[in-house]
């Protein structure tokens, strides 16, 4: 019979006990270690750390605020999954969370996915979403990431970091193992433009005109789907995301040296 344990409100059913190949008779063992949390067990070895997503100086650093409160009072974004990855060598290896405790800043280079729910406190059921998050940290430095923070009504803005040409191939390796276990992440417009200045920064300007010509695709075909609603609402809120997503694509157009787009939209 697997043990569940319940602690701080967060189920450890086997997380813990599971990894540690523990029996049933085990399980306070495990409780009172899953009463201790990473980030409860950083704060504890660090007085006065303040965590700051995506930001973090090690990968222990990073996984501890990744437990910790979301920060944001109007919705409630809770950690439903969490893998570590050794990805200094070939095939990666999954490690455990509590191997990166007590490792040096410049230590390891590891791959961190991180399943994030978001629910927001109100009756529509609509008003939750789901992402997969992910950070390649190599000793102290974020390599690439793409960090979700959730605003009102769960509605995702994307933090996005490309990795430089020489970790591309790094990168590109991590996004396909995520897309086979998880699907394709969901993106809106101004986040697909946002990926696009992120890897005009990066030097990678091939994937920079890709997500360009994605996000003007996809924008066209959403002011198309709304064009006939017959909720003003609706209307109004597509009208205000198109105008918010084309002052960054904008920028992104004149970062590739195109022109304005015709229509000044896309």
């Amino acid at each position: 019979m697997p043990c569940r344990i319940r602690a701080r409100g967060r189920d450890c059913a086997g997380r813990f006990a599971a990894a540690l190949g523990l029996p049933a008779a085990l399980c306070l063992a495990a409780a009172l270690a899953c009463a201790s949390s990473p980030y409860d067990a950083y704060r504890e070895a660090h007085p006065g750390w303040t965590p700051s997503l995506p930001e973090a100086g090690s990968a222990e650093e990073l996984v501890a605020a990744l437990y910790g409160p979301d920060g944001n009072p109007s919705v409630n974004v809770t950690l439903e999954g969490l893998d570590v990855y050794d990805v200094a060598s070939r095939p990666w290896r999954k490690v455990p969370v509590r191997a990166l405790r007590g490792r040096g800043q410049r230590d390891g280079e590891f791959a961190v996915i991180a399943q994030r729910l978001c629910r927001a406190p109100s009756a529509r059921s609509a008003e939750q979403g789901v992402r997969v998050d992910y950070f390649l940290i190599r000793g102290p430095h974020l390599i690439a990431y793409a960090f979700t923070r959730f605003e009102a009504h769960c509605v995702p803005h994307e933090r996005f970091h490309a990795a430089r040409s020489e970790d591309a191939a790094l990168e590109l390796d991590l996004l396909e193992g995520i897309r086979r276990a998880h699907g394709r992440r969901q993106l809106e417009v101004i986040e697909m433009y946002g990926r696009g200045l992120a890897y005009v920064e990066a030097g990678r300007l091939v994937e920079a005109k890709a997500w360009l010509e994605a996000g003007e695709r996809t924008d066209e075909a959403l002011r198309e789907a709304n064009a006939d609603s017959g909720k003003p609402t609706d209307r109004d809120r597509v009208r205000a995301e198109h105008a918010e997503a084309e002052v960054v694509h904008a920028r992104l157009r004149r970062a590739l040296g195109l022109p304005p787009a015709e229509d000044g939209g896309s």
